[in-house]
């Protein structure tokens, strides 16, 4: 009877888990899948990542690589569009939106 009382008064009081302490974790499980060769899983992971935190240029720039790899230039442009509004000096979103601008005109 008390270990589920004290069971929720500890659940009731932990802090939330934000997304400074998450996304970390999250990338990281990304870049594994990306290096295991799941490029959809890593994707969908560097997709989550952005959706707590947009402006993320690291999840940016994988998600639009794999976005290349698997054949979505417009997606994978899109982004690196969007990588290029916030840092428009960043390098490697500026070769990235090279290589798939090469890509698309390459038969």
């Amino acid at each position: 009877m008390f270990h589920r009382l004290i069971s929720k008064f500890r659940t009731a009081t932990l802090p939330e888990k934000t997304a400074a302490h998450v996304l970390p974790a999250l990338l990281q499980q990304a870049d594994a899948a990306r290096l295991a060769a799941e490029s959809r899983e890593a994707l969908a992971l560097y997709r989550r990542a952005l959706e707590d935190q947009p402006d993320n240029l690291y999840a940016i720039y994988w998600a639009a690589t794999l976005l290349e790899e698997l054949g979505d230039i417009l997606a994978a442009a899109k982004l690196c569009t969007q990588g290029l509004t916030i840092d428009p000096d960043q390098i490697g979103i500026l070769l990235r939106l090279g290589g798939i601008a090469s890509a698309a005109l390459d038969p």
